[in-house]
């Protein structure tokens, strides 16, 4: 993120209340202001400090700034926290999806077994006690 350098011109800005601008262009404000509350945040400066400054700099209420600086709050979470548990989950199955095409028989029954186990099929351990023998035929 590039840091925000404030350009001030010789003339006001144009009073823009009464303008209806196109979502696009709105959006692209709204995502300039949270880059500027981000760089100002990392920078260390008071959650005070910037409401006070940026609600007369933008000619906003406060409130508004305090949404923007959720809003960066919550960018600087997504960026920081990574992928959610469904996203790594899906990307594990494709790896072994990939590995699944060239595997032997062997290999390719422990590979079902890692992709149920991995989509949690296997979300609960049973244990079985009995004071009985039991006794297993398997044929030979």
């Amino acid at each position: 993120m590039k840091p925000y350098v404030e350009e001030t011109g010789t003339e006001p800005a144009p009073d823009r209340r009464n303008i209806v601008t196109s979502f696009p262009l709105d959006d692209l404000l709204t995502s300039e202001r949270i880059r500027i509350i981000v760089d100002e945040m990392l920078a260390g400066k008071s959650k005070h400090a910037i409401v006070l400054e940026y609600s007369q700099k933008w000619n906003t209420q406060p409130r508004t700034v305090k949404n923007i600086m959720n809003e960066a709050v919550v960018y600087l979470h997504q960026i920081h926290t990574g992928n959610s548990v469904e996203e790594m989950r899906s990307e594990q199955v494709a790896k072994l999806e990939e590995l699944y095409s060239t595997a032997t028989t062997g290999e390719k029954l422990k590979i079902i077994d890692l992709v149920s186990e991995t989509l949690g099929l296997y979300d609960q351990k049973m244990t079985v006690k009995t004071e009985d023998t039991i006794k297993i035929d398997l044929g030979v």
